[in-house]
Parts: structure tokens; sequence; C-alpha cells
């Protein structure tokens, strides 16, 4: 935790069972809690994250990577597959995107790497790359159609290949309205999602999520009022 975070505290109350437990973003502790309706919940819990203040703008001009790391650790972080192509796409994408004194700015160069996956990225459930040998090199140099995972590993393989520290996250997303003026979310399967995240120091791990601007796919239908 740091200037940049802020601690808060959430409950979670499960209705269905759930191999892993999860929070909101960067989760610090978690806690067994009292169960208010054991009828309806499997079993409930609190949990503490550390959520993020500072905007994107606020990190331009912070440096990637932790400085306590390995170079292990670091190495492990910005491996990528042997394919030349992710490091000739970043770079290309670099070259056309931003201008000399942002060129070697981690955080412009994510802003531009994920920019260019949502202009030229179009979003489907229906397409599937998984017979590839690669995927994500499937999706990426192929049709650029296709889910959050495909959009998550593209992203994170690009952004390694420009050197900035990686990892691709998985959860939930949930439109903030769906509370409905209340102060739960309901949270279904249908809201799964990955993102790509980028280690900044004095940030942590920051989400930088993809948002293709070409949708064929539908989005999910708003959950049910009476259960949220």
């Amino acid at each position: 935790l740091n200037a940049n975070r802020t601690q808060v505290r959430t409950t979670v109350a499960l209705l269905a069972e759930h191999t892993r437990p999860f929070g909101l973003e960067a989760p610090i502790t978690l806690q067994p809690a009292t169960n208010p309706d054991p009828e309806r919940f499997r079993r409930t819990y609190s949990v503490t994250s550390a959520v993020m203040l500072a905007d994107f703008v606020s990190m331009i001009g912070s440096t990637a990577g932790n400085p306590e790391w390995t170079p292990e650790t670091r190495q492990h972080y910005i491996d990528g597959p042997d394919d030349p192509r992710y490091a000739e796409l970043a770079e290309r994408i670099l070259q056309e995107s931003l201008p000399p004194h942002l060129m070697e700015d981690p955080v412009a160069r994510v802003a531009a790497i994920t920019s260019w996956l949502g202009r030229e990225g179009t979003y489907s459930l229906r397409t599937r790359h998984a017979d590839a040998d690669d995927p994500t090199a499937n999706f990426l140099f192929g049709d650029k159609t296709g889910y959050c995972v495909h959009f998550a590993h593209a992203g994170a393989y690009l952004l390694r290949a420009s050197g900035i520290p990686t990892r691709v996250a998985t959860g939930y997303a949930i439109a903030e309205e769906n509370r409905r003026g209340g102060s739960a979310l309901l949270v279904s399967g249908n809201t799964s999602h990955a993102w790509p995240e980028v280690y900044l120091d004095g940030f942590g791990w920051v989400v930088t999520d993809i948002s293709p601007q070409n949708v064929i796919s539908p989005p999910p239908a708003p959950p049910d009022a009476d259960l949220q």
C-alpha cells in the first residue's frame, strides 16, 4: 500500500460454490465473515483491497518494474514467445503512435499498444483460436477477432516485447451502474474477464484493460433486478 492507493473493505457472499476467493482490485487480505443468511449464501468472507487512486496520466514518467526485483524476477515478467513478429509489431506501433519525447516512457508505451489493439481488434465470442500452435499469434497476426483472453495475451506479449513487465490477470468486470443505487454488485459467470497488468514503480500492478471499438457479440444481459 502506498500514497497512490487506499484500502477499501468489502464483503463477498457466495450464492454458489466458487473455486477461488476474489475481491476488488488488488486484494490484500481475506478473512472469514459471519454468514448473515446460511440458507441463501454458501459462505461469506471480508476482503481488504488496495484500490488505485491515481489516474493514468499521473503515472507518466514512472519507471517500469520494481527496483527490488531480482534480475530473474524481472526477466520472468518480460519474457515472451520466440516469434519475432511480436517485437516487430510492438516497435511499429510505438514508432507510428508516439512522438520522440515519449518514445521511451513506459506509460506512453502502454497507452500506445493498448489503444492500437482497441482500434484494430474486433470482439467476438464466436471466434476460436485454440487449435493453433500459438493461439495469441493466430489472433494477433490473423483476423484480430477474439474475446478478452486473446486481447489480454496479445497485449501482454506486445508490452513485454517493448520491455514492460506485464502479467495477465483474470476475474470479473462489472458495470458500476449495476448497483442500481445500492451497495452490492451481483457477480455472475457471464461477467468473467481477462486483462493485462503492468508494474509501475510507486503504483504496483496497474490494470491496463483493452476495450475493442469493434464488437460483434452483444454485451451480457443486465443482472436480474430482483436478485440484484
